[in-house]
């Protein structure tokens, strides 16, 4: 069976940005093998940042709760819980992202990539880069970073 396109991109970016990290670990077998259940950003302005994610990214509040004076709010695309999400959490005890998060981003696919950063703009975060061709693999990909308030990145990826 040949590889669709879109699994060829993801593993050459997968192979391109984990593979060397993961390379000196043991490969545990697919029935133990982890999965990725969350991500977390920090942020500065909890009500701010869900309208960033859930009007710019499409993104919807799972649920929330409070961890003594951090409120912890879980964000996603489903409401399946072997799905991963992220969790933001608000906390007056440290007031904005590590600076190790600022670094780190996320990937999204999308079918509008130019209508996606288009609403990023909209509400106030930063297109680090625009959307443009990428050569991956022989795949036509058209790849965008864009940035939250608190300097969180995403890179957006569209399969044409």
């Amino acid at each position: 069976m040949k590889p669709d396109r879109r699994s060829v991109v993801l593993g050459a970016l997968w192979a391109t940005l984990a593979a060397p990290v993961l390379a000196a670990s043991t490969n545990p077998s697919a029935a133990n093998r982890p999965r990725i259940i969350n991500h977390t950003l920090r942020v500065t302005d909890m009500d701010r940042s869900l309208r960033f994610y859930r009007e710019a990214l499409g993104m919807h509040e799972k649920r929330r709760r409070m961890q003594g004076a951090a409120l912890d709010v879980a964000i996603g695309y489903s409401e399946d819980a072997t799905v991963s999400e992220i969790m933001l959490i608000a906390s007056p005890d440290f007031p904005g992202p590590f600076p190790a998060e600022a670094a780190s981003q996320v990937i999204l696919e999308t079918t509008d990539i130019d209508g996606l950063t288009s609403r990023v703009l909209a509400l106030g975060g930063k297109v680090v880069r625009p959307p443009s061709p990428v050569a991956a693999s022989g795949a036509q990909v058209r790849v965008a970073v864009v940035e939250d308030y608190d300097g969180h990145r995403f890179e957006i990826v569209q399969f044409l």
